[in-house]
């Protein structure tokens, strides 16, 4: 349990959401947070475990990240991050490896397990493993053949001689 002090208000926060309040910018990097009850006072851009949300490192910060919503299928972009920052909001849950991020030379968004950087986090989705699977290989254009045979079992070589390809 954490505790939150803003200008005139005190409130308990568990772990869950204060993650989900940092990552959503409610709360400022000048609120004071308390872990427990006994703990010290601090700045929440001044603790270890927390300032990362607030973009202090000093790594170059590239990477946009676009993080699902929920169970719908929206997504919310965020950023920029460090490599630092996102291999961080993987470890602590506040994104997934099916996530997406983006940076400059990408043509496309790219699923969070499918780059090299992040790889350190296993692909832990039947999805995960899927879309890199789908990744090795060449998709072909779909083929429409229309055929209709003269009797009512199927005649391979007639098949063969009457197939029309559009």
């Amino acid at each position: 349990m954490y505790h939150i002090y803003t200008d005139s208000s005190l409130f308990p926060l568990t772990r869950q959401e204060l993650i989900q309040k940092l990552f959503d910018g409610k709360l400022k990097p000048s609120v004071n947070i308390q872990k427990g009850l006994s703990g010290a006072w601090k700045k929440l851009n001044e603790t270890p475990e927390w300032s990362l949300f607030y973009g202090s490192c000093d790594k170059p910060k590239h990477w946009i990240l676009l993080k699902r919503q929920g169970e719908r299928q929206s997504f919310r972009q965020k950023g920029p991050y460090s490599t630092m920052q996102i291999r961080r909001f993987l470890e602590i849950g506040v994104c997934e490896s099916r996530d997406f991020v983006w940076k400059k030379g990408f043509k496309e968004w790219k699923r969070i397990s499918l780059i090299s950087n992040f790889d350190s986090h296993p692909s832990d989705t039947i999805g995960d493993i899927l879309a890199q699977q789908n990744r090795r290989y060449t998709t072909k254009q779909a083929r429409v053949v229309r055929y209709s045979p003269s009797k009512t079992f199927l005649d391979w070589s007639e098949l063969q001689r009457n197939v029309q390809i559009f």
